[in-house]
């Protein structure tokens, strides 16, 4: 839902955080991060150290720290580029929760 708001917005910068989020609400949900209000985004990135995804991780962090905390401007563009590395690393990790759920 907020991610749709942010969007219809064109709010694109506020689209990408909210994608961040669910990225790391699924990492905590799967129990590859513990998740704290203290920690930063790079604690997270050393706690996936071990994990397949961690580089691609990385990457979306890297990227996501640059366009929040850095406040780069995101445009529609920008956004379109940018927004299927989330999907698509937010779909790998559903899929490694299904594939837990028919080994469990």
């Amino acid at each position: 839902r907020f991610l749709r708001l942010a969007i219809d917005e064109g709010e694109y910068r506020l689209a990408l955080r909210v994608y961040y989020l669910m990225v790391i609400r699924r990492l905590s949900e799967l129990n590859w991060i513990k998740w704290q209000k203290d920690k930063t985004n790079f604690d997270y990135v050393r706690e996936m150290r071990q994990k397949e995804g961690h580089s691609s991780f990385r990457d979306l962090t890297l990227v996501f720290d640059i366009m929040w905390y850095g406040e780069a401007p995101v445009n529609e563009r920008e956004y379109k580029i940018l927004s299927p590395d989330f999907q698509r690393f937010i779909e790998q990790l559903n899929q490694e929760q299904n594939d837990e759920r028919e080994d469990g």
